[in-house]
């Protein structure tokens, strides 16, 4: 990738030097949300322009205005501007402007020489959008890359604004074509004006232009045109003000705002300022005190030699952060100098990242070999949440003889007859209810199906018993400590389960060495 870019075709061709970009279906495919881009899927900017036109339906456009925040994809920034000049070129705006914190000056003077405005970027929390003098025209924001809080702000002030109704928001994953996808997930949270979009779908109008995958993603997501036709309830711009401690924010806007709130994170300083201020806030609850306390007391006099964190996951949502704060503080705390992480997804970003504070990150493996090298009174901790359950299975098959030399932070059941289960919400005990028949309906066929295989090959024998899994008794016969969860409040009333991560985790330790007495 060229550092300067002196020609528009030297521009235009990142769109497929880049990234892998799929052609966004049409009528409800779902299909472009799951599948990988094609190479020979990658449309032209004819397709793309076809699709603003058809949207468009013979409006013209006032201002074309695109804003990027994300300051660690390089390749997503120079891709996507390349699909702003092509918009530029054919829908002829009356003004073009772009909005970066990252635009090298041989950059800002090639996009001035193409009739493209350069301003300096701003938080959206004051922007109004300028009265239109002609029905017939919109503004398209192309927002792809903006940081979602700044979508949030933008919404907010102007929710509800007759100007709102001749706008179209071009954005990457914030509302869907298909109504199914438009979940309020803990992304979401106190993006109050984005909430409320996303639970008034129905009156809202968005089509697909395009889809890719960003940087250091394995899914194409959709890039989406949305409008606002009709008036929509609450006004927001009544409401208190949104408190978004949090929140990302980009880091060049921090210092804008009058309270603490994370940064978006494109380098490690980033990574490091979020994570300490997750585990200021478990020191200030009192978080991390009972949960290091229960865990002494859990070892019985065992020193931790090792952590392993399987399947972690991508470091770029609050989900995450939570969890490797908390795993941190293990380390610091208990003195740990061996820790490794392994995530089959993790960006070479986020690797590095973990290598500068210790962790080291081999390649994922099926987990399945023996802890060896520890001596008397010594464990490995392992922290998983959410990860296959074959794994799982594999790490206690493979340490099945030494199970005290192994302690355990995991998630386990929080179906009917579980600790868990009665700190559910209402509507989160009838899901997991629905949930616990489909499953028991499944392993029921399961089981008719094996009943029949068996009696085809041993007609006189009786059915053997199914074998209790190796995880389950482990579950089962562990002395467990369930973590508190009501830390980070970010739940919305409505949703059926706590976005907090420790819902449902247990600290286990295994009574003696092996799994069965035989």
């Amino acid at each position: 990738m060229r550092a300067t870019l002196k020609a528009a075709e030297d521009l235009l061709k990142n769109i497929e030097q880049s990234y892998k970009i799929g052609k966004a279906r049409r009528a409800g495919d779902t299909r472009d949300l799951i599948l990988p881009s094609l190479v020979d899927d990658v449309p032209t900017m004819a397709n793309i322009l076809q699709s603003a036109l058809e949207q468009l339906n013979g409006r013209r456009v006032r201002h074309l205005k695109g804003v990027w925040t994300d300051l660690l994809r390089t390749k997503d920034r120079l891709g996507n501007l390349a699909v702003l000049l092509a918009l530029k070129d054919g829908l002829n705006p009356q003004e073009c402007s772009y909005e970066s914190p990252i635009i090298p000056d041989d950059e800002r003077e090639f996009l001035r020489s193409l009739g493209v405005s350069t301003p300096e970027p701003q938080d959206f929390a004051e922007f109004q959008i300028p009265p239109f003098a002609d029905e017939h025209l919109v503004d398209i924001y192309f927002m792809v890359g903006c940081n979602w809080t700044l979508v949030n702000n933008f919404l907010q002030r102007n929710w509800n604004a007759p100007e709102l109704k001749q706008i179209l928001l071009l954005h990457y994953g914030i509302i869907r074509r298909q109504q199914s996808l438009n979940s309020i997930r803990e992304t979401h949270y106190a993006l109050n004006a984005i909430q409320r979009a996303l639970m008034n779908f129905k009156k809202l109008r968005t089509e697909n232009w395009y889809s890719y995958i960003r940087e250091n993603n394995h899914v194409p997501f959709p890039v989406s045109a949305t409008e606002f036709p009709q008036t929509l309830p609450e006004n927001l711009k009544n409401q208190a003000k949104t408190v978004y401690r949090w929140c990302f924010l980009p880091s060049y806007l921090k210092s804008k705002w009058q309270f603490q709130c994370l940064v978006d994170m494109s380098t490690f300083d980033h990574v490091t300022f979020n994570l300490q201020m997750l585990q200021s806030y478990y020191q200030a609850t009192g978080f991390s005190q009972e949960y290091l306390a229960d865990l002494e007391k859990l070892l019985e006099g065992r020193r931790i030699r090792r952590i392993k964190i399987l399947g972690l996951g991508r470091m770029d949502t609050l989900n995450i952060l939570k969890q490797l704060a908390f795993v941190l503080a293990i380390k610091d705390h208990f003195g740990v100098t061996e820790v490794s992480s392994q995530e089959p997804l993790a960006s070479e970003f986020e690797k590095g990242y973990l290598n500068s504070i210790g962790v080291a990150t081999p390649p994922h493996d099926n987990c399945d070999q023996p802890e060896e090298g520890l001596e008397e009174g010594e464990v490995t901790l392992f922290y998983w949440h959410m990860l296959n359950y074959k794994l799982r299975e594999n790490v206690i098959r493979a340490n099945q003889d030494r199970l005290r030399k192994v302690v355990i932070i995991q998630d386990v059941s929080v179906e009917k007859g579980s600790r868990w289960y009665p700190l559910l919400s209402e509507k989160g005990k009838k899901k997991m209810d629905e949930r616990t028949v489909i499953m028991e309906t499944v392993n029921a066929a399961l089981q008719e199906m094996r009943r029949q295989k068996h009696e085809e090959r041993f007609k006189n024998d009786p059915l053997p018993p199914i074998k209790e899994g190796a995880i389950e008794r482990f579950i089962r016969l562990s002395e467990s400590i369930p973590l508190r969860y009501d830390i980070l409040e970010t739940t919305p009333s409505w949703v059926s389960f706590p976005w907090c991560p420790f819902f449902g985790m247990e600290m286990q330790s295994f009574p003696k060495d092996r799994l069965r007495d035989e």
